[in-house]
């Protein structure tokens, strides 16, 4: 294989890597809408497990999480928000949704 078939084959692949993606955040954003939830969050697991970008990988780990919280799982959900703040210290949006689930997580001790 030449270069530019090599590089091209590269280039093939990582858009559709990228299209793939687009398309499992697509369909759990879908599912989230019909209360499909678990099916939502294997979806968010599959973008963490695809090694994706920081910011991918950190938005699923945030919507993961936030999906687990409204479904009686907080801890795991403030796990994974915790995660995506690891991932991602400088997004603001993070640390509304833990603090969310800390608020929840505090009020189901009460």
């Amino acid at each position: 294989m030449n270069p530019l078939q090599s590089n091209t084959f590269v280039i093939a692949k990582k858009s559709s890597i990228n299209n793939v993606k687009r398309y499992i955040f697509n369909r759990a954003a879908s599912y989230e809408k019909l209360e499909k939830f678990s099916e939502a969050i294997a979806d968010y697991t599959k973008i963490i497990n695809l090694n994706s970008s920081l910011k991918d990988t950190s938005k699923a780990y945030c919507r993961r999480g936030d999906l687990q919280n409204q479904n009686d799982n907080t801890e795991s959900g403030m796990h994974d928000i915790k995660l995506a703040i690891d991932l991602q210290p400088d997004n603001s949006d993070y640390y509304n949704d833990y603090a969310n689930g800390f608020k929840k997580l505090n009020l189901a001790s009460i």
